[in-house]
């Protein structure tokens, strides 16, 4: 008998019907001072697909509501009913995740970059905002919500968690020095350290095999750090894949200060690709801001040059290190914010809606050929201003198939009746996650000896399929888990269950009342037991 669980998002109740072969582009205008530009029609637009042009068949302005300034609260409320409606379509609502990598952000970056998160959130998001928190090292830490307070609340909890390798001091080898030795990208920089590493006392002198150990050494430090980096991709990857799951405008904004990807172009573009076919838009944000050398490096069997090494190297590392956050703006569409201490604007600017937007639409000809096409966005006439859009997008092919079977179970968890076909009994008490956030746990009570088994050979089997979701009043979705109960009992041990067994999910979730849906699935016959009731979570 074992349980294991998973996220749960249910299906989307609502479908859009479009032709396959529409592809849509949203974009930005901006003028020389980096503000958004309104007023634009069709017919300032020209839009090439593979360097042909296309013919926009549908066209969209948006606007897009600033958040209101503090002093906003002074203002009547018969004053503000009088305000008018621009004629422009508002935006449907959007969701913006907020990724910090926690992994690779020291404190001297990670501090400043919560602290003006913090302020971005207080001073409220873009009306139809839900904004959700995410850190790199444990995923999703707060669900999609409005609720400034909860934001706050979640990101009181963003501290560092570092797991960077330790680097060696005799030879000095940064991290970047490993990934240049191992990748031989400058034939100059071993011959430096072979020299230091005599010098200090990791070789001999005149000992004809250090260069081979210097290699040898950078190759092991660099295998950590790549390591490291591709744990780094995959959970940036997990985050878009969640994301786009998730109906409406997506944008991602990962906060980071950046680490060491080359080699790793393959993951990096799997990332890009995953965005591109789900819609997410990512923006990135570099938290070292305007960097400065760093001078306090070990200088063990340091000479003259190693120091003139060094100060050739400048700040490459630290622009290498940029590489993966530059990628995957530039190839989603989305902007890159660095060698720019002030991180307020920085999220300001990644983070809020733009206040004017257009949505641009072309059907290519011709078949679907599964291929990566390149996208080129521009405005007709001279002007200094700048077209924001994505560079491209995947035409791809859509295998005649039928539609896919929906499950029953995710049927019911949207409905609200009640069914008791499969013994089990849930119930919920307030709970913690293993780092303290406030969580419900759902306590199952089966009772084993009126489930209906499977006989195999002398076993009895079952599965119980189990999903437990919170909804807010409004109805909707807040956080959910769903897990499977495996059973193969043999007679012995069947008998020991006579008074039934508990199992239980821990769902995490913001303090406040829901209505928590209970669904349980038999796998032999398909019978459910579903039930609601309302649950308070507590911090």
């Amino acid at each position: 008998m074992r349980l294991r669980s998973s996220a749960y998002v249910p299906p989307s109740q609502y479908s859009l019907k479009a032709e396959a072969r529409l592809v849509e582009v949203e974009v930005v205008v901006r003028d020389p001072r980096g503000h958004t530009v309104g007023g634009m029609t069709r017919d300032d637009f020209e839009v090439e697909d593979g360097g042909k042009k296309r013919e926009i068949t549908a066209f969209t302005a948006a606007t897009s509501t600033p958040p209101a300034p503090a002093s906003a609260s002074a203002v009547s409320p018969a004053a503000a009913a009088a305000v008018p409606t621009p004629a422009a379509s508002r935006i449907p609502p959007r969701f913006l995740g907020l990724l910090f990598d926690d992994l690779n952000m020291g404190p001297g970056d990670l501090i400043p970059a919560r602290k003006a998160a913090k302020k971005f959130v207080a001073q409220g998001l873009s009306a139809g905002d839900q904004a959700g928190i995410f850190f790199l090292s444990r995923g999703q830490v707060l669900p999609f919500t409005a609720d400034t307070a909860k934001l706050n609340d979640a990101l009181d909890r963003l501290t560092v968690a570092p797991r960077n390798p330790v680097l060696p001091r005799c030879p000095n080898l940064t991290a970047y020095d490993a990934y240049v030795i191992a990748n031989r990208q400058d034939a100059t920089l071993l011959p430096v350290k072979v020299a230091e590493a005599m010098q200090c006392g990791f070789c001999q002198p005149r000992d004809r095999r250090c260069s081979s150990k210097v290699e040898d050494l950078a190759t092991q430090v660099w295998g950590e750090v790549k390591f490291l980096s591709l744990n780094s991709l995959a959970a940036m990857k997990s985050t878009v894949d969640f994301m786009a799951k998730l109906p409406g405008k997506r944008v991602l904004l990962i906060a980071s200060s950046g680490f060491l990807s080359g080699t790793l172009e393959p993951e990096r573009e799997e990332i890009v690709d995953h965005a591109l076919r789900g819609g997410v838009v990512i923006n990135s944000l570099d938290a070292k801001g305007l960097y400065v050398q760093d001078s306090g490096v070990s200088n063990a069997g340091m000479n003259v040059r190693s120091v003139i090494a060094r100060q050739n190297q400048g700040t490459r590392a630290q622009w290498d290190s940029n590489d993966t956050m530059a990628i995957l703006s530039a190839s989603t569409g989305g902007l890159f914010f660095h060698d720019n201490n002030d991180l307020e604007l920085g999220f300001r600017e990644l983070g809020l809606a733009p206040e004017f937007s257009y949505s641009l639409a072309f059907t290519p000809p011709g078949a679907p050929d599964g291929k990566y096409h390149n996208l080129k966005v521009r405005l007709k006439g001279s002007g200094h201003h700048t077209v924001q859009a994505r560079p491209g997008y995947f035409a791809a092919i859509i295998p005649a198939a039928p539609p896919p079977i929906e499950r029953r179970i995710d049927q019911e968890v949207l409905a609200a009746g009640t069914r008791d076909e499969v013994p089990v009994h849930i119930s919920a008490t307030p709970g913690k996650m293993p780092a303290g956030e406030p969580a419900l746990r759902v306590v199952l009570h089966v009772d084993v000896p009126h489930l209906q088994f499977a006989n195999r050979f002398g076993v009895r089997t079952q599965i119980l399929t189990v999903i437990a979701a919170l909804f807010d009043d409004a109805g909707g979705f807040v956080a959910g888990k769903e897990g499977e109960i495996t059973f193969n009992l043999k007679e012995n041990t069947f008998n020991l269950l006579n008074g039934g067994m508990d199992a239980s999910l821990t769902v995490a979730a913001p303090a406040g009342k829901y209505r928590l849906r209970g669904v349980v699935q038999d796998g032999n016959e398909g019978k459910l037991t579903a039930s609601s009731q309302t649950v308070e979570i507590v911090m």
